[in-house]
C-alpha cells in the first residue's frame, strides 16, 4: 500500500504521520467492503453454485470476513506501533 522509498524522503513525523493515514485509510476501505459485503451475502442466499448445491453466499461472505479479519489486525499493528514509540520517546527522555 506504501513505498517505503518515497516516505523515507520526509521528516520523522511526516512518516509517522503518513503511516497513520495508510492504516485508517485501508480500514476505511476494509469497512466499506464490509458494509456493502453483509447485504451482498443476503442478497446470494437464494442463489446456489450449479454443480456444488451450495449456496453463493458462502463465496461472498469471505470478503466481509476476511475484512474484518484485516481491520482487527490493523487496528492491534496500530496499537502495538503506538506502544513502541511511547517507548522509545520515553527512554529519550531518560537519557
Amino acid at each position: 500500500m506504501r513505498v517505503d522509498m518515497l516516505i523515507a524522503v520526509f521528516p520523522k513525523k511526516v512518516q509517522k504521520a503518513l503511516y497513520y493515514l495508510w492504516y485508517v485509510a485501508a480500514i476505511a476501505f476494509l469497512g466499506m467492503l464490509v458494509r456493502f459485503g453483509i447485504p451482498l451475502c443476503f442478497d446470494n442466499a437464494k442463489r446456489l453454485f450449479q454443480t456444488l448445491g451450495i449456496s453463493y453466499s458462502w463465496a461472498t461472505v469471505s470478503v466481509p470476513i476476511g475484512s474484518v479479519l484485516l481491520i482487527i489486525t490493523i487496528v492491534i499493528k496500530l496499537v502495538s506501533h503506538w506502544k513502541e514509540t511511547e517507548i522509545t520517546v520515553k527512554a529519550k527522555e531518560a537519557i
